[in-house]
């Protein structure tokens, strides 16, 4: 009788139980269906998933399987299949080799850097290469300086990026040889009015035309651009317009042409001060044969992953996505190797490649498209089948209200601190995809994308913000 009593009281609790989980999630779906009512969707395309990651069950969907211009929140795909893929040592590496003997601190031959295509190679380690130099006693090289840019093919833009874009710093020149993520910041501050104001290069290596026509004035107000001749492609830049005296100085970033040229002038430049004099001319070649290998400068796949989401950096996602390229399809890498690499993935999480649009890795492409749901499934097969790496990728998001995209986002309630999600931004198109743990500890994947708008970002990115603090308030 007892055990009878038993079983009963246990039924009734599951019952009990899973009744509350239910109406908790109709009081949710109830909430997000109010968001995505408000004014600033009435012309919008809106697509909403949220799965509870700690009970193995999807509890909201809303055009979660139509497809969506992802932006940013390509990368998720993008960094997925490199923590998946890419061996956990893998590192981003650049080599410097010569291809001729050293006798009384001369070298007989060339100075050939290759490079991988590492994006967080910078000034630093730059110099670190001359260091090397020095430090084998060299002085003067009778060679040239060779750039070896046979890693990956020659396509320096995506499939799909806008041509109206080409100058800025978010849209990269690829190549195998980065320096400062291939792009220059140029300051600009006012001076007294009436006065042409201070416009300069942030790198002191840079050594490009700068053309500098703005005027300080005694009003608040300023109305300035910074450009690069894009439609020419070449590194000379114009700085227009008016800035008011009072100010502050203000940073704009561009892209380079042909950074590997400017890669291995400002090379040269470092070797100049280090009193090493290079006679030879530079040049851009592919696979170079050399003598020995003097030094290599390495970065590691995770430090890469982290910035690609924290910061959502194009550069480092493309690379990334030509790192898995060169790694299962050999040199030179290609964007088209690397995505088969991306459906790859979609296909082990049971979806079929054919039903997306994959065009790049950093989701500067208008020609993406994919789904909320997929975004989950990519989250879903991670915790699964690599649990190590869904952590990884989940700690490579930006925290709501701390770092990253998401740092002047949801600064206060539940979801400060618990949010951590993938931004993802163009014009009228807005998306957030991560995980958020509610007041019960259980965790909550989600991906929220909404598209051709015509209301404000900001004002989407509101209701994003509201659907979030309402999975955070949840139990």
């Amino acid at each position: 009788m007892k055990r009878f009593l038993f079983s009963i009281l246990l039924i009734f609790s599951f019952i009990s139980f899973t009744g509350n989980t239910t109406a908790q999630y109709r009081n949710i779906k109830k909430k997000i269906n109010k968001v995505l009512r408000d004014e600033n969707l009435k012309d919008a395309f809106a697509g909403v998933a949220v799965f509870d990651l700690s009970r193995d069950r999807r509890i909201y969907s809303y055009n979660a399987s139509k497809l969506f211009t992802p932006a940013s929140n390509e990368k998720i795909l993008t960094t997925a299949a490199a923590l998946y893929f890419l061996p956990s040592g893998y590192r981003f590496e650049t080599y410097l080799r010569i291809t001729g003997p050293v006798v009384d601190s001369v070298l007989y031959g060339d100075i050939v850097i290759k490079g991988t295509g590492d994006p967080l190679f910078k000034t630093r380690d730059l110099t670190a290469l001359a260091d090397s130099i020095s430090e084998k006693g060299i002085k003067l090289v009778k060679g040239n300086l060779i750039g070896d840019i046979g890693w990956s093919d020659s396509l320096y833009f995506g499939s799909g990026w806008m041509w109206d874009d080409a100058y800025y710093g978010f849209m990269p020149f690829l190549t195998p040889l980065i320096l400062n993520k291939s792009r220059l910041g140029i300051e600009v501050k006012p001076a007294n009015p009436n006065q042409i104001a201070s416009v300069k290069f942030l790198d002191s290596l840079a050594d490009f035309s700068l053309r500098n026509f703005i005027l300080t004035i005694k009003d608040d107000s300023s109305n300035y651009d910074i450009e690069r001749n894009y439609l020419k492609h070449k590194n000379v830049f114009f700085a227009n317009g008016f800035i008011s005296a009072n100010a502050e100085p203000d940073t704009t970033t561009l892209n380079i042409v042909n950074p590997g040229e400017y890669f291995l002038r400002s090379f040269r430049k470092i070797c100049s001060l280090k009193g090493i004099r290079i006679t030879g001319e530079l040049e851009i070649k592919r696979n170079v044969p050399y003598v020995s290998e003097l030094f290599t400068v390495t970065h590691s796949l995770d430090s890469v992953i982290v910035e690609t989401n924290k910061e959502s950096e194009n550069i480092d996602a493309e690379t990334l996505l030509r790192a898995l390229a060169s790694e299962y399809y050999g040199e030179p890498a290609s964007a088209a190797n690397g995505i088969k690499m991306v459906d790859s993935l979609i296909a082990l999480t049971g979806n079929s490649p054919k039903d997306f649009i994959i065009a790049d890795g950093s989701g500067l492409s208008r020609y993406n498209l994919i789904s909320p749901e997929l975004i989950i499934d990519i989250f879903r097969f991670l915790q699964k089948k690599a649990p190590e790496k869904f952590s990884m990728l989940i700690e490579s998001l930006p925290v709501a209200g701390v770092d990253g995209t998401l740092k002047k986002r949801m600064r206060k309630g539940r979801a400060y601190k618990n949010v951590r999600a993938k931004t993802g931004t163009m014009t009228a198109v807005s998306a957030l995809s991560g995980i958020v743990t509610n007041r019960r500890g259980r965790k909550l994947l989600f991906s929220l994308m909404m598209q051709n708008y015509s209301a404000k970002t900001s004002e989407i990115r509101k209701l994003q913000e509201k659907i979030c603090e309402i999975l955070a308030r949840s139990r």
